[in-house]
């Protein structure tokens, strides 16, 4: 997912900040980094949850 990302990314000129938790079950730190990334307010995100049910309310608070 990374390297497509990367990929498409660098064609448009954007560039990407990727993070992840270091166990993908790490559903708290997935959800730290959801919530870090709203706040900073970047352009965009790319989500693969661990626990869909877990994130949707900030899924929706990213969509607004």
């Amino acid at each position: 997912m990374h390297l497509g990302v990367a990929e498409v990314a660098r064609a448009n000129g954007l560039h990407v900040y990727w993070n992840a938790p270091a166990d993908e079950g790490d559903t708290e730190k997935q959800l730290s980094l959801i919530s870090q990334s709203l706040s900073r307010r970047y352009r965009g995100l790319i989500l693969a949850p661990d626990e869909t049910l877990a994130s949707r309310s900030l899924v929706l608070r990213a969509a607004k």
